[in-house]
């Protein structure tokens, strides 16, 4: 694949994407994509999809980073997973509509965002009208954030583009 002869910091990476800059795009690019094989591999039987999904994933990792209104809460291998996760996700739901798909599974590690026993817990602890008490103590993007994911089982990609 490509050679890594540089390494980037985070900020690095972002500003050289921003900059259109080729050698950031191929860190980029040889960076992550061991860590999409093995996931692909994990879930996937045939790899025919395992290059337009990485190259969509580039493509939606880059975007978002150059958009203005872009705040690193995470490192940027955190994201560009989170992005490429999503993606699959997507995929394995197109193709297993009849299947449940665990979230967690793909990941292989727990994420607060996607563990759904903790809200089932809160849940019949302090019933509906607790979690709207605290969802009304938060701020609006985070609960409109909360309600779009548990409620309207939007995607977490299709959260970004609504924001």
């Amino acid at each position: 694949m490509f050679e890594r002869e540089t390494k980037y910091t985070d900020q690095d990476i972002i500003h050289g994407i921003r900059m259109s800059d080729n050698k950031v795009l191929s860190f980029v690019y040889a960076e992550y994509i061991n860590m999409a094989i093995s996931i692909f591999n994990k879930y996937f039987k045939n790899d025919n999809d395992f290059d337009v999904l990485f190259q969509d994933t580039i493509i939606v990792f880059c975007e978002k980073v150059t958009q203005t209104s872009f705040i690193r809460t995470s490192k940027l291998s955190t994201y560009f997973y989170s992005i490429y996760r999503n993606k699959c996700l997507e995929i394995l739901k197109r193709n297993n509509k009849n299947k449940t798909i665990e979230l967690t599974e793909l990941m292989g590690i727990p994420d607060e965002i996607t563990e759904t026993t903790e809200m089932d817990i809160w849940l019949s602890k302090y019933g509906i009208q607790g979690i709207w008490a605290c969802l009304e103590q938060i701020g609006e993007r985070r609960k409109n954030i909360i309600i779009d994911y548990y409620y309207k089982n939007l995607s977490m990609i299709e959260i970004a583009e609504k924001e």
